[in-house]
């Protein structure tokens, strides 16, 4: 293996893979409640790192796959989806967890190497038997797994008329007008149980034509997508207060820097950006002696 580390090192690892994980807490995208994930420790992420940048980023996978991939994003999903047309979004539950390493295995096997190899890899790439959120190795991995499911996929929504796009575990089907989507679902179903994973069923949406739709997200119902109107609210007050409460700025720097590129991921470097990135150099720029902090 051409990773830049001793073989017994990475022997070591593959052995003791479940005790170099540390376990954190996310907010949902919902915002109701907290999603656990597992982080890798430094020096496992390190490897991890390695078998990305050496293995895996050159191996592309399907077209359709929009995340966790050079030259796509979120935004680029939200645009293709958007319009006032049909659309169809349905979700993998447990989408990590049911990438075994059984699977994962079988995708480093099938990009040439040996059984030894494959299996020290998997080792590397997997915690508890399967993949996580939080390794750097889980995202490509997803995606070139879902390669033949996105492949399958698609080549039901052309025979429906459809498109199709896969951001991670959403996926979205969509015309040029209302199409029934009741039918389509228990074939759509089928295609992913076939491949080894399942719809939860409570986050299956489906957005008239003409009617406001919201994914990923973003406001989609017109092909310039926009952040929703309460969140560009919070995002000023956010910098408001920042402007004004310069501790208060200092501890929820990150958090400010995360808005600002969010910002110009969906609007640009436009007026709006540059005064949020104003204002962070200016949190940035001011010395205080820690006494006088207000």
């Amino acid at each position: 293996m051409e990773l830049g580390f001793a073989p017994q090192h990475l022997f070591r690892l593959a052995h003791s893979r479940d005790y170099l994980y540390l376990t954190a807490e996310i907010p949902k995208k919902s915002g109701e409640g907290k999603r656990q994930i597992r982080i890798p420790t430094t020096e496992l992420k390190g490897v991890q790192r390695a078998i990305y940048k050496t293995y895996l980023k050159s191996v592309p996978p399907s077209d359709y796959a929009f995340a966790f991939r050079e030259g796509y994003s979120i935004v680029g999903a939200a645009k293709k989806i958007a319009g006032r047309n049909g659309l169809l979004k349905v979700d993998i539950r447990d989408f990590f967890p049911s990438i075994t390493e059984r699977r994962v295995f079988g995708l480093y096997a099938s990009l040439g190497f040996n059984t030894k190899v494959s299996y020290i890899l998997t080792r590397l790439s997997t915690f508890e038997g399967c993949l996580v959120q939080g390794s750097p190795t889980s995202p490509s991995i997803s995606n070139l797994i879902c390669k033949t499911l996105d492949r399958d996929l698609s080549r039901f929504s052309t025979r429906w008329g459809l498109s199709y796009l896969r951001y991670s575990d959403d996926m979205f089907f969509w015309g040029p007008k209302h199409f029934s989507y009741r039918k389509i679902l228990p074939f759509v179903e089928r295609i992913v149980s076939d491949h080894g994973f399942y719809l939860n069923h409570d986050k299956t949406r489906y957005h008239p034509p003409e009617q406001p739709r919201y994914v990923l997200g973003l406001s989609a119902h017109n092909k310039d997508v926009a952040i929703p109107r309460v969140a560009r609210r919070n995002m000023r007050a956010a910098f408001f207060r920042a402007s004004r409460n310069l501790k208060w700025a200092r501890d929820n720097l990150n958090h400010l820097s995360g808005l600002a590129e969010w910002h110009k991921c969906v609007y640009g470097k436009d007026k709006t950006y540059f005064e949020y990135q104003r204002i962070i150099r200016n949190i940035m720029e001011i010395q205080l002696h820690e006494p006088y902090e207000i």
